[in-house]
């Protein structure tokens, strides 16, 4: 897979680029349609954004960003794209991980409980 180098934005990538709003931000498109490279785009914008911020605030620690994908083949696609386009520095550190996986993590230490627990449990709902 071609990994995509310095992309100049379109018109409407331009819009959702330069938009400066917190909370999440949905990009919605066809197979082929820029999704990727306008989500690049905003997050290039939002790293300078951060960094000024951080710069005004005299605030030491480094910008953190949390880039979530649906599955591995778009997370190493991503964190390709991360890697040649995004001037991390030590002042930003991104993550590029699948929302599984961060989920997991997130969610440790986990127990699973054993067949004879899950049988006993079941049976108590049981009629």
């Amino acid at each position: 897979m071609r990994c995509l180098r310095d992309v100049a934005p379109t018109a409407e990538q331009l819009s959702i680029v330069s938009r400066n709003k917190p909370g999440i931000e949905v990009i919605r498109g066809a197979a082929g349609s820029g999704k990727t490279t306008t989500a690049l785009l905003r997050l290039r914008s939002l790293i300078g954004v951060f960094l000024n911020r951080r710069r005004r605030q005299t605030q030491p620690q480094p910008v953190k960003i949390l880039v979530l994908t649906y599955n591995r083949t778009l997370r190493c696609y991503i964190q390709e794209l991360v890697d040649h386009q995004v001037n991390e520095g030590e002042k930003v550190h991104i993550t590029v991980s699948t929302f599984a996986k961060w989920a997991y993590k997130l969610l440790l230490p986990l127990s699973i409980c054993n067949d004879q627990s899950r049988t006993a449990a079941l049976k108590g709902f049981a009629i």
